[in-house]
């Protein structure tokens, strides 16, 4: 059995440990860069860790639904049909006593 040489690389995010490793010669470093700049995208946006983040923002109303990116509203709205489809058994907002994300 011939095992493949690959490239790993490895960048904290979202508070933990991401590696990717490429084994194959045709994908170039761009893609893993750009793999990554997703990763991180998606932390920015959706981290509730990351006080700086826009659901967090959302959270602590510096941010009006109207004002966040689309994948964000996406998400919401995907998340409330969850709520009314499961009669409120996945609900994101019951976790905390606030009613808050």
């Amino acid at each position: 059995m011939t095992i493949a040489r690959g490239r790993l690389e490895v960048e904290k995010i979202m508070g933990t440990a991401i590696g990717i490793d490429l084994r194959d010669d045709f994908v170039g470093a761009d893609a893993m860069a750009a793999a990554f700049a997703s990763l991180r995208a998606a932390d920015a946006q959706f981290s509730t860790y990351r006080p700086d983040s826009e659901v967090s923002r959302l959270g602590r109303s510096e941010l009006a639904l109207a004002e966040c990116r689309l994948e964000l509203r996406r998400v919401l709205s995907l998340a409330e049909q969850l709520r009314a489809d499961s009669g409120g058994h996945f609900d994101i907002y019951h976790h905390r006593s606030d009613g808050g994300l």
